[in-house]
């Protein structure tokens, strides 16, 4: 099988803990990279509604992403509002 390289970006307090998984496996020599590959073969070999488990975490994250960005920005609420509501819709 073929790999392919990409870039992702992920909150500091995931880093921390794939850090600290990738020390444990520090008798395998696993880099960051292969524990990922393994995190992510686990979860799709899993008996999990893996459409369901992504919008249920990505809908909050957006929520708050859209209220902090909607304190910042008080006067443009309803436009943000808005755009909001036509994502939640997408993710349905």
């Amino acid at each position: 099988m073929s790999n392919t390289e990409f870039g992702v970006s992920i909150a500091d307090e995931l880093v921390e803990e794939l850090d600290e998984l990738t020390e444990e496996c520090v008798d395998l020599q696993a880099s960051r990279s292969e524990v990922v590959e393994a995190i992510l073969t686990a979860y799709f070999q899993s008996d999990v509604d893996h459409k369901a488990r992504v919008r249920k975490l990505i809908i909050p994250a957006e929520k708050r992403l859209f209220e902090e960005f909607s304190f910042r920005c008080s006067g443009c609420n309803r436009f943000l509002a808005n755009i909001f509501t036509k994502s939640e819709r997408l993710y349905r």
